[in-house]
């Protein structure tokens, strides 16, 4: 795989990790290893060329087809990206909603954000990963009242 990286990713391609997803198949992704960075920017993009080498894959990825490298900067923390609908505030600091699926019981949980996004907060600590939160009418949620988790609203 081959792309062209801005000046300001150069070091973090080479010291750190990469991931790869297809366009084709988004859910899937390929560990990256940098096998080769160009020495110099070319001069009509003042991009720097680097080759990478994508462990595990088969025969579904063929030359040519487009992916998205995602480089990992190994200094930064992990965050959860949810809908900015599901961050409140009831004066005690940002809050979401979590729900247990198999019981339908709603607890509230005090988070750390770490920015606010146009649609989007990233949430710095206080939710689990693969949690659920409630994402819609937050305002009209009552901690000691259940909910049904639906995938999706159909019409």
């Amino acid at each position: 795989m081959a792309v062209s990286l801005p000046e300001f990713l150069v070091d973090r391609a080479k010291s750190g990790a990469a991931r790869v997803s297809l366009w084709s198949a988004p859910d899937r992704q390929y560990v990256a290893t940098l096998r080769e960075m160009a020495p110099a920017a070319d001069p009509a993009t003042r991009t720097y060329l680097a080759k990478y080498a994508l462990a595990g894959a088969g025969d579904d990825v063929r030359l040519g087809m487009t992916a998205t490298l995602t480089l990992v900067d190994p200094t930064s923390e992990s965050v959860a990206r949810v809908p900015l609908a599901a961050v409140f505030n009831q004066g005690d600091g940002a809050s979401l909603f979590v729900v247990d699926k198999t019981t339908g019981a709603v607890t509230s949980r005090r988070v750390v954000v770490a920015a606010y996004e146009s649609t989007d907060a990233l949430i710095a600590s206080g939710v689990d990963e693969g949690a659920e939160v409630i994402a819609l009418g937050v305002q009209k949620i009552d901690p000691a009242r259940k909910v049904r988790v639906v995938s999706a609203l159909a019409f």
